[in-house]
């Protein structure tokens, strides 16, 4: 099932608010989340991601989104059992819309090559990988 919750968009309520989130399991289960949601642009580099003040606070948001899906998915039992036991799967993808950004190694992306920009977070951390079908997204200077 390419939507495993059977919906193209899900909601969660954390500390008295509602995030949304797109669940797909194409390849790879992947919840997708959009950046602005957690007062991000969605182009750090990991290293502007893990220099915030409130990165600590994003990430577990995120890995209650991220444990959420993995019970949804039959992968655990609860979320504490997915931080525990499926710490690869599903993975979280942060996207925004298409931006003009500079990469890492100093390489400029105009918006009009790709129509999403996405991170992902892999064990807590931003990464700059693409985890399962991620056509029509851009990362890091690719073009995907």
């Amino acid at each position: 099932m390419v939507l495993p919750s059977g919906r193209p968009l899900d909601t969660i309520e954390i500390d008295g608010k509602t995030y949304e989130y797109s669940f797909v399991d194409a390849a790879n289960p992947v919840v997708f989340v959009h950046a602005s949601q957690f007062g991000l642009k969605g182009t750090e580099s990991p290293y502007e991601f893990e220099a915030r003040a409130d990165c600590k606070d994003i990430t577990r948001l995120l890995e209650i989104i991220r444990g959420t899906a993995a019970v949804t998915i039959g992968l655990a039992k609860d979320i504490d059992d997915a931080a525990k036991n499926s710490q690869t799967l599903p993975k979280i993808g942060i996207y925004t819309e298409p931006v003009d950004y500079v990469t890492p190694d100093g390489k400029e992306i105009k918006k009009r090559g790709y129509r999403y920009y996405r991170k992902a977070l892999l064990y807590g951390a931003y990464d700059t990988g693409l985890y399962g079908n991620g056509r029509g997204m851009h990362d890091g200077g690719r073009q995907h």
